[in-house]
């Protein structure tokens, strides 16, 4: 894992040197892979107002359908494959090293996105799954011709990020939670799964 994040930084940095745009890093010890979006930002709030104890109920079912997965005998893993320019961010796209790596997610995610009480708190189906790591957050969004710029560069940028050949090792998931999107924070006590043989 540390070679990982080691060789996923260098390459950071050395796209964001080529690409020459102001940045929020997310730090090294936050870097990861969001496997399910619940709710946030103005939705969360508003419902919320309506709702005062939906982050405890939130909190309450998501520890129950994780405490239900099937248990996994080994970490998952997944493999930089690509690099993609969000309207928000910069980020390394992930693919699963096999299909044994990407069920579980897949089977959590139809979970919770399919379970009842979840969808009743206000929980929608966002756009179909796209694994990645968030590597920055932009200042400000780009403005078209900057862009456009990055796609002449894309060869040499995808070139640094083929330099991470480790693997993005999924020992765990937790529920987080945050206020800024560089972030994020377990719940005492921690509600979340293992991968592994000491699950």
């Amino acid at each position: 894992a540390h070679l990982f994040f080691s060789q996923l930084n260098t390459a950071r940095a050395a796209i964001l040197d080529c690409i020459d745009i102001c940045c929020n890093l997310v730090p090294t010890a936050c870097l990861h892979v969001t496997v399910a979006d619940l709710i946030s930002g103005a939705h969360f709030e508003a419902r919320c107002a309506a709702q005062p104890n939906l982050e405890a109920r939130l909190r309450a079912r998501i520890e129950t359908i994780l405490a239900e997965q099937p248990m996994s005998d080994a970490p998952l893993e997944w493999r930089v494959s690509g690099l993609a320019f969000f309207k928000s961010a910069l980020v390394a796209v992930l693919t699963p090293a096999s299909e044994r790596d990407y069920e579980p997610i897949r089977r959590l995610r139809d979970t919770i996105y399919g379970d009842d009480r979840i969808i009743e708190l206000g929980v929608k189906r966002p756009l179909p799954f796209l694994a990645h790591v968030t590597l920055a957050y932009y200042e400000d969004v780009p403005a078209l011709d900057v862009r456009k710029g990055w796609i002449e560069k894309y060869k040499a940028l995808q070139a640094e990020l083929r330099q991470v050949n480790g693997s993005f090792i999924i020992e765990q998931l937790d529920l987080r939670w945050f206020q800024d999107m560089t972030c994020y924070h377990r719940y005492t006590p921690n509600v979340g799964i293992r991968f592994g043989a000491d699950v």
